[in-house]
């Protein structure tokens, strides 16, 4: 993934809707899938209308996560801390994302920044057990 594209809407004057995951060592795809399935049905939207997936540097490696991007057929963006500390502006709190990211929620801020500059978030962070999951939607076009 170019870091680049985390910033800007694939489309002009389309809503980009991306899933900001988190995860622990170790989780399954099909965790990550089930979960997706699962935000995705509490914000009333279905799988056409998820543009991407995003997460922190330092689980883009995760097998289960690339499995689950690569099964969505989906992209799956790697940020940096940096970015996501840019990005903060969730509505939940994980005391372990603040300690190792210094984020409140590693899902939230991922799914704000990878939508870009001005997008909300439109569902705050679920989890199961290995992985959290937060919903974004870019500015523009309105709702997909």
């Amino acid at each position: 993934m170019a870091r680049r594209d985390a910033y800007h809407a694939m489309g002009m004057g389309e809503a980009m809707i991306v899933a900001g995951i988190g995860s622990r060592k170790g989780v399954e795809a099909a965790e990550v899938i089930a979960l997706i399935a699962r935000a995705l049905a509490e914000a009333s939207l279905v799988r056409s209308d998820l543009t991407a997936l995003a997460t922190v540097d330092g689980k883009a490696a995760e097998p289960g996560l690339v499995a689950a991007a690569a099964s969505l057929g989906l992209e799956l963006q790697s940020l940096s801390t940096a970015v996501l500390q840019v990005a903060e502006g969730g509505q939940t709190a994980s005391s372990c994302s603040a300690r190792i990211y210094g984020v409140s929620s590693v899902s939230e801020a991922a799914a704000l920044a990878a939508a870009g500059a001005g997008s909300e978030l439109i569902l705050p962070r679920i989890k199961s057990a290995k992985a959290t999951c937060a919903l974004a939607r870019s500015p523009g076009g309105g709702a997909p």
